[in-house]
Parts: C-alpha cells; structure tokens; sequence
C-alpha cells in the first residue's frame, strides 16, 4: 500500500511540474472529427433555430411600442341610399322657402315666386359609396406585457444557449469514446499479431522436435487450435472496426475511406490540474436556472394582464367624397383598457407557471446533487485509473517473464506444450488488458474532463 500511495503521489507531482495544455491529450485528427461532428450534429443545429426563434420573440416584444399604420379601401353598394325622414325633409324645405322670401322681401304667407328653385337635400348616406383611409394604433403603455415578455425571452434563450453547450460536450465525449475504441480495435489486432508471429516460432521448433522425437504431433494439433482460435478473434476484431469505423462516419460526415485509413493510438490523457481545480458552475445546471427566471417572468406576464394599458388610436379619411354628414374627416384619441375580470383566465395561468417554477426549482437541487456526485466519482475513477495502469505494466512484465521462464522449460523437456501456449496466451492477453487500461483511463478523464466543462475547449481553433 505504501509504494502505491507512493506512485500516485509522484504521479500528480509530475503532472504539476509539467501542466500540459489540455488540448495536447487529443490529436489532430481527433479534433478534426470532433469539429465535424459539433457541426453536423442536427440536435445541437435544432437548438441554434430555436434560439433565433427567442430572438425574433424577442423583437417582437420590442416591436410592441413601434406604432401600427394601417391602410383602408371599401367599397359598399346599398340597396337605396339613406335620406332624412319626409317630414323632417320638408320642414327643411319649408324653411329653406322662408330664408328665400325674406332675402327677396316678400312675405312670409305669401307663396314664393315661380322659377325660383330650391335646394334637393342629399341623402344622408349614398347608395354607393368609396372610402379609402389610414389608421394608427399606438401603444405607450402595454401594463409591463412586453417589458415582461423582453426579459423571460432573454432567460429563455440563455437557457437554450446553455443546452446546445450539453449537446456539444455530449457531442465530443461520443465521438473521444468512439475513436479511442478504435484505438483499442488497433491495439486487439496488433496483440493478435504478435501472438501469430510467436505462433510460428513455436510452430517451427516444435515440428523440429517432432522430426527428432522430442515432441509428439499432438503438440503442433495444439498449435494448430491456437492459430484457429485466433483466426475466430481476427474475426471478431474486424466487425467491431467495421461497426466503430460507420458510426464514426455517421457521426462526422467524413467519407469511409478516410475514416478506414486511422489507426489511432491509446495513451493516457494527462490532465492539467490547474484546470481541474476550478468551480465552473455547471451547464446543466445554468440551462435549469435560467429556465427558470424565464417562467418566473412568464408568470408576472400572467399577472400583468389585470394592468390597464394606453393606447392612441387615430383615423383620417384620404377620400371625404362618399363621407355621410356623420363621418369625421379625421380624428385623433388617447385611450385605457382595463381588464378588471375575465374569468379568472389570467390568475390560472399565473399559478400554472409558478407549478413550473417550482418544478424547475426541484429539478436543480436535484441536479446539483446528482451531479457533485458525479464530479466526486469522476475524479475518483481517474485517480484509480492511473494506478491501474502502473499495476498493469507490472502484470505485463511479470507475464512476460513467465512466458520465457516456461520457453525454456519446454525447450529442456521440463514442461509441456500446453503450459507453454498458456504462458504466452497470458503475456498477449496482459499487454492486450494494459491496453485496455489505456482505454479505461481515458475514459475517466473525459468523463471528468465533461463534470468540469472542459471538453468544450477542443472546439477552439
């Protein structure tokens, strides 16, 4: 236990000293399919759209206090024109007639004069009739609507904003996973590589021991199994490439016949501490706390209804031809709408978006835990990581040893084929899980690399 707290402690004093750049860990091509794959991803393109929609809501609610001018035409035909009552028409007639008498001096109960004509009195509204006008509407006071709806848009979108971060992050954890299983695909063959070629040493040793009587042909049947099984596992270790190799296609974009020609290498990712160190708050849980202050303002939307609003309202006719004796050439006002009751609409939506507020709330503290958790287990896991990988050098070392401590047992007649071809299966078999070591340790540093909000950092150019 002491010389392993000893490796771990001398670990972390070397990553101190040497505080590589984080994004030294990832290689050119890794960082080129990360960025193809952020830009093809259709979630993280769907939520850029809905964050142009907050924004065009966003004008929108501006565009409240712009004035709205609007032009009219109609055209009506009746099916008579509209005249004053008869009686009132020829009272108006009579009167006209005495006007006319007394500016020609003539008595009022005489009768006027033949050929002295009078006037028609024109219908009050015509049977046709062609109006063209303009009218404004201007609002000057939306009872706090619109300053409402302004800042929950502002919140919404930098809770969207903070979700299209989640997909990247997510974006490039998938396709770092992706390659270095690729890598591990690498790392099978070129095991399996190995062992064919110690295979064949012993293939050839052992047909010279049958030909001189010191081994039996059961010895190379045994060999001849071996090669067959890793003929089975060569399989194996292609389907795997061909299924990694599409995904890493569908996920990037890049043509197959680039992606077949990588070979990656696994190497252990060497965090930069000062990085690690930080108390970045969570995308996750900003995405959640601005979504709330979003229906927080939603909710005094809600209430703002009940808040009178002001508003000039003007008319003017471009055509007064067809106007009726009752219609203004134009006019200009000033006025309120007060909504004092209207069924209790608003007050419901009022609480219905505080239920979500408060839905909102919850799910932060329950993200906040999750997630210290998942940040704890992380850095955990890393640290374990590394001192897996010591220990497994240490296993390949000593299989190594045994492999050739047992070779030269067989040579001098002291073991037998069996013991041999188990010894070297476990050497390969070692070095193949301090591969996978390579793998799992890498793994633990996206992981942690994604609880601090780091890997983002890999889309920078």
């Amino acid at each position: 236990m002491k010389d392993e707290k000893k490796i771990i402690i001398l670990l972390v004093f070397l990553f101190s000293l040497v505080q590589p750049a984080l994004g030294q860990n990832f290689d050119p091509v890794l960082k080129r399919l990360i960025h193809k794959a952020v830009k093809k991803n259709h979630d993280i393109k769907i939520k850029s759209y809905q964050i142009e929609q907050t924004r065009l809501d966003r004008q929108k609610a501006y565009k409240t206090f712009l004035p709205q001018l609007s032009l009219n035409a109609s055209y009506t035909h009746l099916n008579d024109a509209i005249v004053l009552d008869p009686q009132l028409q020829l009272l108006l007639h009579g009167t006209e007639k005495l006007l006319i008498k007394e500016q020609l001096g003539i008595p009022f109960n005489a009768a006027l004069p033949p050929g002295i004509p009078t006037t028609d009195i024109p219908p009050v509204v015509k049977q046709n009739n062609l109006k063209t006008s303009a009218d404004l509407n201007w609002i000057i006071f939306s009872g706090l609507e619109a300053s409402y709806a302004i800042k929950a848009t502002k919140h919404k979108e930098k809770a969207l904003t903070f979700a299209q971060k989640i997909v990247q992050k997510n974006t490039v954890k998938e396709i770092i996973e992706t390659y270095d299983q690729l890598a591990l695909v690498d790392a099978s063959e070129n095991v399996l590589n190995q062992m064919d070629e110690q295979l064949k040493i012993q293939e050839k040793k052992v047909k010279m021991a049958v030909k001189n009587g010191l081994a039996i042909q059961l010895d190379l049947n045994r060999i001849a199994l071996a090669k067959q099984n890793l003929k089975i596992k060569r399989n194996e270790v292609q389907r795997n490439r061909t299924l990694l190799q599409t995904k890493l296609a569908q996920l990037t974009g890049e043509k197959m016949s680039f992606i077949k020609r990588l070979h990656p290498d696994l190497k252990p990712i060497l965090l930069p501490v000062n990085q690690l160190n930080g108390s970045t708050k969570p995308v996750e849980i900003s995405s959640l706390e601005e979504a709330a202050k979003a229906k927080q303002y939603q909710q005094k939307m809600a209430y703002s209804k009940y808040i009178p609003k002001i508003a000039i309202k003007g008319h003017y006719e471009l055509r007064d031809k067809d106007l009726s004796m009752f219609d203004p050439k134009w006019y200009i006002g000033i006025g309120a709408k007060w909504q004092i009751f209207d069924g209790l609409k608003a007050y419901d939506d009022a609480r219905k978006t505080q239920a979500e507020v408060k839905i909102y709330q919850e799910k932060i503290a329950n993200a906040k835990e999750l997630l210290n958790l998942a940040s704890q287990n992380a850095e955990l896991n890393y640290k374990i990581a590394l001192k897996q990988i010591e220990m497994q050098k240490k296993a390949v070392d000593l299989a190594k040893q045994t492999y050739l401590l047992v070779e030269k047992q067989y040579q001098n007649g002291l073991t037998d084929i069996t013991k041999l071809l188990s010894a070297l299966t476990n050497w390969q078999k070692a070095k193949f899980n301090l591969q996978k070591t390579y793998l799992q340790q890498r793994k633990a540093a996206a992981e942690l690399l994604y609880r601090k909000d780091l890997l983002t950092q890999l889309l920078n150019k």
